[in-house]
């Protein structure tokens, strides 16, 4: 019984505690993609940024206003972002995110824009991150 007892142990312990073994670059690498479309509605009391002076100077068809018909317009932005956070670190988080966004304004189609936005952040400690991004922005002025 005891001799039973003394293989049987070491045994169960491998099953237990198998030994950890490391994963390779491309297994670190092979994570969820997570896309988060979403869609914001607002409102812009004055699209033009004109002061109250200008406001009251502006007649109907004046060139200032460009394709606007009031200063006032609502907002549409969809947008979509997606995130992906590979395991370059086994003991910090690291995320890539990329976004595409457009601006539509009801009032005026000349003033609507998209951008696209790209960022690397990677954490390095307790309220510590390193981040690094970039985005473009098409915007349209008035001529």
């Amino acid at each position: 019984m005891s001799k039973m007892k003394t293989t049987l142990f070491p045994l169960i312990s491998l099953l237990i505690i198998q030994p950890v073994k490391s994963q390779s670059f491309l297994d670190r690498m092979r994570v969820p993609i997570y896309v988060k479309p979403s869609v914001t509605i607002g409102y812009d009391n004055n699209i033009l940024r004109f002061s109250s002076t200008e406001m009251g100077e502006t007649v109907p068809n004046d060139p200032a206003m460009g394709d606007a018909e009031t200063f006032d317009s609502e907002i549409i932005y969809p947008s979509v972002e997606i995130l992906y956070s590979p395991y370059l670190s086994m003991e910090h988080e690291t995320n890539i995110r990329m976004s595409f966004g457009s601006t539509q304004y009801g009032q005026s189609k000349n003033k609507s824009y998209s951008s696209l936005s790209f960022r690397f952040e990677h954490h390095l400690g307790s309220y510590q991150w390193l981040k690094e991004g970039k985005i473009d922005k098409k915007k349209k002025f008035f001529i």
